[in-house]
This record gives structure tokens, sequence and C-alpha cells, in this order.
């Protein structure tokens, strides 16, 4: 039997067994002649296509596959759109996989996108630190992380 998580996103409504709304774009969750494979499947991407509407993705494929096999972040990503606005404003945000063949790690990096002075974009990422991320580092730790570049 599958169960769903629940989404806090006020963009994601959630109907069990039905369909997933987000905004004015409804996706079908379970279809009744599909197998529950292949809908868990379907609405993953369905999700990972909704994050690629949020951010820009640097490395599209690697990105979709490393979400795929870390679900858990989608959750994360789609709090952290307000998190960041919040703190830097209406700016760009990319994701962007990081891959260290030799030591056999990838990591998940949002690159926010401003305009600011090199101080001050300083200051806005220890903020965004201390409201947001230090509290979801225990549940992204070697997964995510996030930096602040100039456009």
């Amino acid at each position: 039997m599958i169960q769903l998580s629940k989404f806090s996103s006020s963009d994601l409504m959630i109907s069990t067994g039905v369909s997933v709304t987000f905004g004015n774009v409804t996706y079908p969750v379970l279809g009744t002649s599909d197998n529950e494979e292949n809908s868990v499947y379907r609405f993953r991407s369905n999700m990972i296509d909704y994050i690629e509407n949020i951010y820009i993705f640097k490395n599209s494929k690697e990105i979709k596959m490393f979400l795929i096999s870390n679900y858990d972040l989608i959750q994360i990503l789609l709090d952290a759109q307000k998190h960041i606005y919040k703190v830097f404003g209406q700016v760009p945000i990319y994701l962007e996989l990081y891959h260290d063949p030799e030591e056999e790690w990838d990591e998940l990096f949002i690159l926010i996108k401003t305009q600011y002075s090199p101080e001050e974009a300083v200051n806005l990422e220890n903020q965004l630190f201390e409201e947001w991320f230090a509290s979801i580092l225990d549940k992204v730790s070697g997964k995510l992380n996030f930096t602040e570049e100039p456009l």
C-alpha cells in the first residue's frame, strides 16, 4: 500500500489516491489501471518537474536522478524558496549537483544569484543559515548546501 507524505507548501494540495495540485496545475497520483510502482514513480517525477519550475537546473539530468535517489530533499527544496526570498528578495535560484568521483560523494547546491556587495551577501548568507538552514542541517548534511553567487 502506498502512503503519500503530506507537504506543507501553500502551493501544494494533495488528494490522497487521486491527484496533486500545484497552483493551477493538477497531476494524477494513482490511476485505476496503473500499478502502484509506476504511480509512485510518476508522482515523484511530477514533484521533481514542479521543483524545476521553482529553480533553474544547471545539470538537469543529474539533478533529477539525484532527487529520485534523495526524495527526502523535495519537501526541503519546496520550503527553501520562501526562506530564500524572505532573506534575499526575489532573486534567481539555481540548483547544481557537484560530484567528486574520487571521494564518491554528490551534493546538491542551491545557488542564490544576487547583485549584493560581497559583505552584504555574506551577512545575508549568515542570516539564511541562522533562520532556516541550521534547523534542517541534520536532515540534509552531505546532500544539500547553499551559497550566494554574484549575477
